[in-house]
């Protein structure tokens, strides 16, 4: 089993601690504990958040993200210009952070993917292949012959699962919710049946399945107790004889 972080004792060879983990074991731990996404801290829901700003240009504000157990954070609010619009076309241009495991990067960074113009335009697709791993922050839709863009231009997809998303943990949280959800209803039905209010129900119920089974009409029973009497007629909806 691998297991860390434990205090490496120097070796003579490849890795020189002999507790050394690599990059594709963090990864993986990472993976185990948490789900691909962006990180909601704030009370806002600001975090990589993609917001018109002055014309053409759009700002990514800060904020961290995880992919694929890779990390990354940007400290300060990012300026992103799109490129001028088609004279008579609309276009959909997309705004990804992009895992690039390529020697030559070896990070995570922001980019503006460009769409194509059409009279039906779409998103350009997200890579998710090779050294490659994108999620999208945000679809800006280009009107033609648009000179600004407005944030009514700007569709915040960051909570879109399949687009994005935000970090949670990567166990099966709804199921467990279920099943804590189920304890709770059933501890909370074991105690009204054993209090005074539980027992009257169940005495109710028990009447009335007597009755049903029995082919008599509720005018037919006979009660000494007006108090009784009250909580029959909630329940049968007619009036009985005392």
């Amino acid at each position: 089993m691998i297991s860390y972080p434990f205090i490496s004792h120097i070796t003579t060879a490849e890795p020189y601690g002999d507790r050394a983990i690599d990059h594709k074991t963090e990864r993986t731990f990472n993976k185990l504990c948490w789900s691909n996404g962006v990180f909601m801290m704030n009370a806002d829901g600001s975090e990589l958040q993609v917001i018109a700003s002055n014309n053409m240009t759009l700002s990514v504000l800060p904020g961290g993200c995880h992919i694929e157990g890779t990390r990354g954070y940007e400290a300060s609010k990012r300026d992103i210009t799109i490129s001028a619009a088609h004279p008579s076309l609309k276009r959909i241009d997309r705004i990804v952070i992009r895992m690039d495991d390529s020697d030559s990067v070896r990070g995570i960074e922001i980019y503006k993917k460009e769409g194509v113009p059409s009279t039906t335009p779409t998103a350009p697709e997200l890579i998710r292949e090779s050294n490659y791993y994108e999620l999208a922050l945000a679809d800006v839709y280009v009107m033609p012959a648009a000179t600004e863009i407005t944030n009514n231009n700007i569709v915040d997809v960051r909570l879109d699962r399949e687009l994005c998303g935000m970090v949670v943990p990567a166990f099966p949280t709804p199921l467990n919710l279920e099943s804590i959800s189920n304890q709770y209803v059933g501890l909370l039905q074991s105690a009204v049946e054993g209090t005074a209010a539980g027992n009257l129900q169940n005495s109710i119920t028990k009447l009335r399945r007597d009755i049903r089974t029995a082919e008599i009409s509720v005018i037919d029973v006979h009660i000494n107790s007006p108090s009784l009497e009250s909580e029959l007629v909630d329940f049968f909806g007619s009036s009985i004889s005392v």
